[in-house]
């Protein structure tokens, strides 16, 4: 959603760096990866403390203290990153409804008086102007997004095709967010798993053989966040097709001629190896 910019042919001419800068998605989307991140790297840092504590539990005074310091700070993100993650949807709906529509596999925008469902499951048909299959919560979308029964929800369908994500994009982009939404929910819900034995004053290390368990869960934990993440990667990024600069400039305009295929692909393997070594020293080494 650009602001404070105008086109002369194929030149982006900026009329007011403020309004390009901060426009009406640009903070909540910062805030809502920049809380991603710090809930990621807490998981991970949660998930190594209870590794070790499994493993050793009888020397664990330090990662029992590290994991309850995590676990404050868990009790504050996760709950904010639900509720700015609202506030992201709440902006795509207004400002870009063809993402939303795709995330939600909505096709049709629900007549007047009529809630849109919000669909649990769904399937797109071949001819990709409706669902083929659906599983839904009756109103549900129209009560996320309007705080009403029965509130308007655009539709794919109100859209020219070559103007909003294909059919394969909608299907990626709506199963990415769900297992976005999955994630982070699992993220609030061991939170609060932790503080409710917390509470119940299971944290010590004399109880950890008792619970096991509970410590198991946080290590399968480790890749929510990280999972959370790149779903939202997904979402954004597919979302927005097929513009790379909303309603600006296209994808296909964008692309740099002189960029050989075999460069990118060398990059991505080259990155792709760095990762992979570097996640082989980390299981090595802890």
């Amino acid at each position: 959603m650009p602001r404070g910019i105008h086109m002369e042919g194929t030149k982006i001419i900026v009329d007011d760096y403020a309004a390009a800068i901060f426009n009406p998605d640009s903070i909540v989307s910062f805030a809502h990866m920049w809380v991603a991140c710090i809930e990621s790297t807490l998981f991970l840092m949660a998930g190594i403390c209870a590794w070790a504590l499994l493993r050793n539990h009888k020397d664990g005074a330090f990662f029992l203290r590290a994991f309850k310091y995590v676990l404050v700070l868990m009790i504050a993100v996760t709950p904010l990153q639900v509720v700015i993650g609202d506030m992201s949807g709440l902006i795509i709906a207004k400002h870009q409804p063809e993402k939303l529509a795709a995330a939600e596999l909505h096709w049709d925008t629900n007549p007047a008086g009529e809630g849109a469902a919000w669909h649990v499951l769904a399937w797109p048909n071949a001819s990709g102007t409706g669902n083929a299959f659906e599983l839904s919560v009756p109103d549900g979308l129209s009560l996320l997004l309007t705080r009403s029964t029965d509130g308007s929800v655009r539709g794919l369908n109100d859209f020219p095709a070559d103007e909003r994500p294909s059919t394969v994009e909608a299907t990626l982009v709506f199963y990415a967010f769900r297992i976005m939404m999955a994630a982070g929910f699992a993220m609030l819900a061991l939170a609060a798993l932790g503080f409710l034995y917390w509470k119940l004053g299971r944290l010590a290390l004399e109880k950890v053989a008792e619970h096991r368990l509970f410590w198991r869960l946080w290590v399968w934990g480790i890749p929510l966040g990280f999972l959370a993440t790149e779903m939202g990667w997904m979402v954004r990024e597919i979302g927005r097709q097929p513009w790379i600069m909303y309603h600006l400039m296209r994808v296909s305009d964008a692309v740099s001629s002189n960029l050989q295929p075999l460069i990118v692909g060398a990059t991505i393997a080259a990155i792709t190896a760095l990762y992979l070594f570097l996640g082989a020293l980390f299981i090595y080494f802890t």
